[in-house]
């Protein structure tokens, strides 16, 4: 079936009818589209008049639900008379008979009521209604929603009874923070809503405010509130006093400024009197999670006990809490970070002991954490470290385990070297599992699958929620044909915890070749070899940077699918003598210029991938004073010594997915920091 798009531009009736919808087993979507069509038509009538009467009619009789809905969304969308919203009110009377359950069908109930309200009070009124039945309706179904409808959501919330402000600032923590916190600080002053609102600014970053009204309020009779009451005061204090301290002034001298950038990093020791407050509230932890606790509040409260222990130095302390960590999260990747770390600080100290002493440590941690890929960092450093210490017979065994995987990571390619041996090639994609959204060829599938198929998500969503067969790998099909591919790869690693591993073999091949867009890829392509630079390694870039979301843009300012500074892009398009203001929204202007830049930082570190990359991420500067501090280091411990965790995980993350790309496309790989012709 040739793709189609959710609105057809310019559709006329007749290209319309010839959508095989009977055929395919979508009844109702060829005249669908014909009103559509209509609709665009030039008349001289109010917009939508002559198309309103077809889609209430097809809103009344069409058997295909997800036809029925958009119909009846669209009819509420153009009705503009108080007799045009009678009309839709009573079409809709008639859809609730038919019993739609699901999510989707609650927000569709809602818009439909508020689209058709007599007057914008009404229309608050209706959407306040539904944020009280569906508090995150504008996040589980952003398509239904115009830009329009969400402010006005947004603005009727903040006007509406105390329990739907509540709701809503619930559903908004860990997605938009800011607002929850703004919705929630009123009703600290609103009986009954006290401790759920300083919980809501704890969850939302407003620790300080939170913790200060939790000890304001009485404390409740012993039982499970005073138990999660307890958890909630414990974990504010100990995100409270990891908070940073202003700092002391510092110097003005140029000299020790220099010396002060120029020196090797190393944590700052904590003021004692935070170290022995951090001891005091470790050490209430354990009574704490022993009392009865929700299953979210107790990982919360060992997440901050291991962040804190970390922070503080305090290591046997976090380590204590990471096994039940673990146990209840699988994944989880808490201290993991800050203990790898600690142990590389240790064996850059030199020396024998310090060699061994790191090889516990990492052996520790690859004992603790289930996560493939702190656990391979740290078997690879542990071996490393007993190279150093000259026990090459426990080490080799560990760097071979190393070898195996779909997609190399950065250990394989290590330990390969290490071991003087060619690392193993990727074994070829194989589709071992036939994908399941496919339509079958030679008869109709699911609806659903079929109108996916058709390029209609929005239809194909409403028909699986319909059918019951709206999975993670389905959701994420459709947030992808939105081009939302953020939220496609959530719902896949969600489902498969192994993609973006070198575990990630196991999974079917078409769910691999999901979690790895290629939109927009004959740009990439050609500017990969425009400016010689492999495509694998441009497309792990951009996957890393944006997600392949053309016009993000980041909070320092940098814009599009490489996340070029517009300043740079203003130097390189005048270099290019293309104008001094490209459009960064524009994926073509963006990947030639963030190509140029990533061409650039290559050929000025000498083809060094990981400098390069860590210059993108972090300025060359910046990179070039790391490498005159370390420039005894191989290129593993560079990357292990860089100061800031988000370009070392930065760096690791791009050449992985350059890797698996390459993988998916049988492309052969360079090694990991050799330099580039």
């Amino acid at each position: 079936m040739a793709a189609l798009e959710e609105e057809p531009p310019q559709l006329g009736p007749a290209e319309a009818l010839a959508v095989p919808g009977e055929a395919l087993g979508l009844p109702g979507l060829p005249r669908l589209l014909q009103l559509r069509a209509e609709e665009r038509l030039p008349r001289g009538a109010p917009l939508g008049r002559d198309v309103l009467p077809g889609l209430l009619e097809l809103a009344r009789v069409a058997t295909l639900e997800p036809i029925a809905r958009s119909a009846l969304r669209e009819a509420a969308a153009r009705a503009r008379s108080s007799a045009d919203r009678s009309a839709v009110l009573e079409a809709l009377a008639s859809w609730e008979t038919r019993g739609a359950r699901g999510p989707r069908a609650v927000v569709t109930r809602g818009i439909v009521r508020a689209r058709s309200a007599p007057d914008a009070a009404g229309s608050a009124a209706e959407w306040v209604s539904l944020c009280a039945v569906a508090p995150d309706a504008p996040e589980r179904a952003p398509d239904l929603f115009t830009p329009e409808e969400r402010l006005r959501f947004d603005e009727a919330i903040r006007r509406s009874p105390a329990t739907v402000r509540m709701a809503r600032a619930r559903a908004l923590v860990g997605r938009r923070n800011e607002e929850a916190g703004q919705l929630a600080e009123p009703l600290l002053r609103a009986p009954g809503f006290e401790a759920p609102a300083a919980e809501v600014l704890l969850l939302s970053g407003r620790t300080r405010k939170a913790l200060e009204v939790l000890r304001r309020l009485p404390p409740p009779a012993e039982g499970p509130e005073a138990a999660r009451r307890e958890a909630l005061v414990l974990t504010a204090e100990l995100r409270l006093l990891r908070e940073p301290r202003p700092a002391a002034r510092a110097p003005r001298s140029r000299r020790r400024h220099r010396a002060a950038v120029r020196a090797r990093p190393s944590p700052a020791a904590p003021a004692p009197e935070l170290r022995r407050a951090a001891e005091e509230l470790l050490g209430r932890v354990p009574a704490a999670l022993a009392r009865p606790l929700p299953d979210a509040d107790a990982q919360r409260l060992r997440v901050d006990g291991i962040r804190t222990g970390v922070r503080f130095g305090l290591f046997q302390a976090a380590l204590a809490l990471v096994p039940p960590l673990v146990a209840a999260e699988p994944l989880a990747t808490t201290g993991a970070e800050e203990l790898l770390q600690d142990a590389f600080r240790r064996y850059r100290d030199g020396g024998g002991e310090a060699w061994r002493d790191a090889a516990a440590r990492w052996d520790r941690i690859a004992s603790l954490y289930r996560d493939p890929t702190t656990r391979r960092r740290a078997t690879y450093w542990a071996a490393r470290a007993r190279l150093k210490a000259g026990d090459g017979a426990t080490a080799r065994p560990l760097l071979a385990s190393l070898l195996a995987g779909t997609s190399a990571d950065l250990p394989a390619r290590w330990a390969a070297r290490a071991l003087g041996v060619p690392l193993p090639p990727s074994p070829p994609p194989v589709e071992n599992d036939p994908d399941p959204d496919v339509p079958p060829a030679d008869r109709p599938g699911p609806p659903s699958r079929e109108l996916l198929a058709g390029g209609l998500p929005t239809l194909a969503e409403d028909a699986a929620e319909e059918e019951g067969s709206l999975d993670a790998l389905f959701a994420s099909r459709l947030a992808a044909a939105r081009g939302d591919y953020r939220r496609s790869v959530w719902l896949l690693k969600a489902r498969y915890p192994e993609l973006g591993t070198p575990e990630e073999g196991a999974v079917p091949l078409h769910v691999r070749r999901a979690y790895y867009p290629l939109a927009h890829r004959d740009v990439v392509a050609r500017n990969a070899a425009a400016f010689d630079v492999p495509e694998p390694l441009l497309l792990g870039l951009i996957r890393q940077e944006s997600l392949f979301h053309p016009v993000v843009r980041s909070g320092a300012g940098a814009v599009g699918l490489m996340q070029v500074m517009p300043g740079t892009a203003r130097i390189l398009a005048r270099r290019e003598r293309r104008g001094a203001r490209p459009d960064l929204e524009d994926p073509e202007v963006n990947v030639r210029l963030g190509t140029a830049y990533l061409a650039d930082m290559l050929r000025r570190f000498g083809g060094d991938t990981i400098a390069a990359l860590a210059a993108y991420n972090a300025g060359p500067g910046r990179v070039e004073r790391w490498k005159r501090d370390g420039a005894e280091l191989a290129s593993d411990e560079f990357l292990e010594a860089i100061p800031l965790r988000e370009t070392r995980e930065y760096v690791s993350r791009v050449l992985f997915y350059e890797g698996a790309y390459a993988a998916l496309d049988a492309a052969r790989l360079p090694a990991a920091g050799a330099t580039r012709p």
